[in-house]
């Protein structure tokens, strides 16, 4: 493989050009994981965290202390992509209602969903 760039000395409308032709190696083989964009879709794909999302009460009014947020996130832990997310409601106390996805890092696959 090839890399070409050009670079412009001095002023920018210069007219003065560098070209840098520089071969590069690339070794190893593909990343072995799914991407995280990949796991949250195929959680998504699976519909329980769809559904739970579907089912989650509407947030309070601006200024309740972030009361029906939603917040989560997506880890790499081992070969495992963990797609997380929870809810704070106030029912009749404050509570935390979550939702974990484990999707297999290597061929996309649910390995388990828990509701807590």
């Amino acid at each position: 493989m090839e890399i070409v760039a050009s670079f412009f000395l001095g002023e920018p409308q210069s007219t003065t050009q560098l070209r840098v032709v520089a071969p590069v190696r690339i070794t190893g083989g593909p990343d072995p994981y799914i991407t995280a964009a990949v796991a949250l879709d195929r959680a998504l794909d699976d519909g329980r965290l769809a559904r739970w999302l579907e089912g989650r009460p509407l947030p309070a009014a601006s200024g309740a202390g972030g009361i029906g947020d939603i917040v989560g996130g997506v880890k790499l832990e081992g070969g495992i992509w963990r797609v997380l997310a929870a809810q704070k409601v106030l029912v009749p106390d404050y509570r935390v209602s979550e939702i974990e996805v484990r999707v297999d890092a290597r061929d996309g696959k649910i390995v388990s969903v828990v509701e807590r």
